[in-house]
């Protein structure tokens, strides 16, 4: 991304007239001091964690806003005290950057991170109001785990460390031993001691490994509560009740949650899989996506939620569309999808709101054909599309997916079938549904879709020069699932 600081000072600019308005006109924001906002920075700032834990870059983008919101917040109090203003700490900031870097910004030379790091401890010490001890930066309201790899951290830059990493492990086992001993003993009060000195030898094993033990343990917490998740969910869809269950039960869940959790894990590809009509593209996209865990791009589902942001903002009456004020608004308009575990599918959000089942409702089947016909409409969301694949563990079917769409999969399949096979399946779908059914009239239904297809001007049906060509005409769908599998585990490698 471009670096433009005139478009970023505006932006910093805007930021403090909105923050002076809000705190001279907002009854909120007036009543507001030091003391009451250190509750809600300590939240946002746990919740810009969460968001950097997930690589939500989305969640980080807006959690970083809420952060630089206090900061502001702060400032503009304490420049009604006249204490500080945004400006002193912009610029205490950049001095600080500024001694503490004199390999950049002086003569001094740092050959590695290392050296950096050692210097900056060393600089914060010669400071006026710097740490006047080794341990007096780190401070007291750290939770304790964070704390524990600071001070171990700190130590380490005057040189109290281990000269072999590996006698740390000889600590831990020392520690360990010590802990079982006042197990013995039943000694609560000791155990307590001895099992914070175990953790601590473990922290520092941590560190020597060059292992965050926050990060780590958040990755733990987090996979826990991925597969009692998966756990209780499944059982409440059928019914049982989770304590009845013997742990032997449970392990069978459980380890259904951990192949779930290997396939999310996988390496992320695009599929795109385009063919004829009638060829049971949809069908085989889905059941795919729901295999290997991946979102099922449901391209129909963008559409019509787009047709309910227009319904929900009177942009369509009796059927015509304020193309105007729609495409005004497009870019106010976010649709992504996301895998439910528990349902075992992909589902529709719109601007963060799950509409899978409002977009099936008969008022927007009624009017998505007129807003799948605007050009700027499919447009942008065929732009959508591509953003959607950047990332991968997506699913999508249609026409023109692995031509025009997503050019670069990693995976493309050409599904394909005679003419005469694919009216047989319509024919026999449509017997069983209606009663009856004329075959000639599907055949060359069939023969004509093909036709207008492949000729038409704009993205016409073509087979990707790299795109896997499969012949379903003679497949059971055992045999296509088995063949789709083994040709997306090969990608994934």
């Amino acid at each position: 991304m471009a670096k433009d600081r005139t478009k970023q000072i505006e932006a910093f600019t805007r930021l403090l007239d909105v923050m002076d308005e809000l705190r001279e006109k907002c009854p909120w924001d007036k009543k507001q001091t030091l003391d009451s906002l250190r509750p809600n920075t300590i939240e946002e700032t746990y919740e810009l964690c969460d968001a950097i834990a997930k690589h939500d870059m989305k969640d980080v983008k807006k959690e970083l806003g809420d952060v630089l919101l206090h900061i502001v917040f702060y400032s503009k109090i304490a420049s009604e005290t006249n204490d500080f203003d945004i400006s002193d700490v912009c610029n205490s900031l950049c001095e600080k950057l500024i001694y503490r870097h004199p390999h950049v910004f002086g003569e001094a030379a740092a050959k590695n991170a290392g050296e950096v790091e050692l210097n900056w401890e060393q600089l914060k010490m010669k400071e006026k109001d710097g740490n006047k001890t080794v341990l007096s930066g780190v401070p007291s309201a750290l939770p304790s785990l964070i704390k524990a790899y600071r001070i171990q951290d700190k130590a380490r830059n005057v040189g109290f460390d281990w000269k072999d990493k590996e006698q740390v492990w000889d600590k831990v086992q020392e520690e360990l031993n010590e802990l079982r001993e006042e197990i013995k003993k039943g000694d609560n009060i000791n155990m307590e001691k001895e099992f914070g000195d175990l953790m601590f030898s473990m922290i520092n094993a941590a560190r020597l490994y060059k292992i965050n033990p926050d990060n780590a343990l958040e990755s733990t917490n987090n996979k826990f509560i991925f597969r009692f998740n998966y756990l209780e969910s499944q059982t409440i869809k059928k019914g049982i009740d989770l304590k009845t269950l013997t742990l032997e039960e449970m392990d069978k869940y459980w380890n259904e949650a951990k192949e779930l959790e290997k396939k999310q894990n996988m390496k992320k590809i695009t599929v795109a899989i385009d063919g004829f009509s009638s060829c049971g593209k949809s069908t085989m996209a889905k059941a795919l996506a729901k295999k290997v865990g991946y979102s099922y791009v449901d391209s129909g589902a963008m559409y019509r939620s787009v047709t309910l942001y227009a319904l929900r903002h009177n942009f369509i009456s009796n059927g015509v569309v304020d193309t105007q004020a729609l495409e005004k608004e497009m870019n106010n308009i976010r649709i992504e999808f996301k895998f439910n575990p528990e349902l075992g599918k992909s589902e529709t959000y719109l601007n963060d709101e799950n509409v899978e089942r409002e977009i099936r409702l008969m008022e927007v089947s009624n009017n998505v054909s007129p807003i799948a016909a605007i050009p700027f409409v499919r447009h942008a969301l065929v732009d959508l599309q591509r953003k959607m694949g950047e990332k991968g563990g997506i699913v999508m079917d249609g026409r023109d997916i692995g031509t025009t769409v997503f050019p670069n999969a990693e995976l493309k399949i050409f599904v394909t079938a005679s003419a005469e096979v694919r009216a047989d399946r319509r024919y026999k779908e449509l017997v069983e549904k209606e009663g009856s059914a004329n075959y000639d009239e599907i055949l060359a239904n069939v023969k004509e879709r093909d036709h207008i297809d492949m000729t038409r001007t704009e993205s016409p049906l073509r087979k990707a020069e790299d795109a896997v060509e499969l012949d379903n005409g003679l497949m059971t769908i055992e045999e296509q699932d088995a063949w789709l599998m083994k040709i997306f585990n090969e990608r994934t490698k």
